[in-house]
C-alpha cells in the first residue's frame, strides 16, 4: 500500500473515531485522536491511572502519618522496618547517583532524586508511604482500581517536594509540570510491592491502637453505678445526726 493511501486511510479512521463519544459512561464528549477517551478523561487517566481517577490530598491521611511516625519511633529496631528502610535507602541512592550522571535507571528515578535533593530522608519516605498504604487499605472504595492506587502512591511520594514549574518567555512562573505517566506507573507499583509486608504490619498496629482507644472511650461512657451508690451512702452517713 502506498504512503498516500496509508495516510488517507489513517485520516478516515481518525475521523471515524472522533465521531464517536468517549467510552466513559455518561460522557458525551468526542474522542481524542485515535483514543477511546475524550481529552478530559484521557488527561485524567494519564495523571491518576484511571479516567475516573481523582487526586488524593495529604490532609486526608495526615493523622495516619502522625500515627505511623510515632509507631516507627517506638520500634526503630523492628526487623521489617529495618529491612524496608535498607531497601528504600538503596533504591533512592541508585536514583540519586544516576541523576548526577544524567541517567535514569528506572522510570521516575529523577522524581525520586528530586525529593531527595529537597532534603527528604528515606525514613520519611517510609512513614508517608506506609501511612498512605494504610489509608488506601481502609478506603479502598476511594480508588477506581489497583493502577489508580499505584498512581496515588507515586503522587504521595512526589509531592514531598515542590514540583518543577513551567516558565513563560518573560521568565514568569506559569504552572507546575506534572509527573510522567511511566514514572507514576512504575514507582507506585514498585513501592506497593516492596512495602507490602511493612504496610500490612503497620495497618495491624494502627488499627489495634485505634481499637484500644475506642474501648477506653466506650468504657468511660459507661455509668459508674457502683462507685456512685457507694458515695451516696457515705454522704448520707456523714450528714446523719
Amino acid at each position: 500500500m502506498s504512503t498516500h493511501l496509508s495516510a488517507a486511510l489513517a485520516r478516515t479512521k481518525l475521523a471515524a473515531n472522533q465521531g464517536h463519544s468517549c467510552t466513559v459512561a455518561g460522557c458525551g464528549r468526542r474522542r481524542s485522536g485515535f483514543h477511546s477517551l475524550c481529552n478530559h478523561h484521557k488527561d485524567k487517566a494519564r495523571l491518576y491511572g484511571d479516567p475516573l481517577g481523582k487526586p488524593v490530598h495529604a490532609q486526608e491521611y495526615q493523622d495516619l502519618i502522625l500515627q505511623v511516625r510515632e509507631l516507627f519511633d517506638s520500634q526503630p529496631d523492628h526487623l521489617c522496618l529495618v529491612a524496608s528502610l535498607k531497601a528504600v535507602t538503596a533504591w533512592t541512592a541508585e536514583a540519586a547517583a544516576a541523576s548526577g550522571r544524567g541517567q535514569e535507571p528506572f522510570p521516575g528515578a529523577e522524581e525520586v532524586a528530586r525529593v531527595l535533593r529537597h532534603g527528604v530522608q528515606p525514613r520519611e519516605f517510609l512513614v508517608v508511604l506506609c501511612a498512605f498504604l494504610v489509608f488506601a487499605g481502609q478506603q479502598s472504595q476511594r480508588f477506581a482500581g489497583r493502577q489508580a492506587e499505584d498512581f496515588a502512591l507515586s503522587h504521595a511520594l512526589f509531592k514531598l517536594a515542590p514540583r518543577p514549574r513551567k516558565f513563560t518567555r518573560n521568565g514568569e512562573s506559569s504552572s507546575s509540570i506534572p509527573p510522567k505517566f511511566a514514572a507514576l506507573k512504575h514507582v507506585g507499583r514498585y513501592l506497593r510491592q516492596l512495602l507490602a509486608p511493612l504496610a500490612a504490619l503497620t495497618r495491624m498496629a494502627v488499627e489495634a491502637r485505634d481499637q484500644q482507644k475506642q474501648e477506653l472511650q466506650d468504657g468511660m461512657r459507661q455509668p459508674f453505678v457502683a462507685p456512685v451508690v457507694a458515695l451516696l451512702k457515705e454522704a448520707q452517713q456523714t450528714i446523719q445526726p
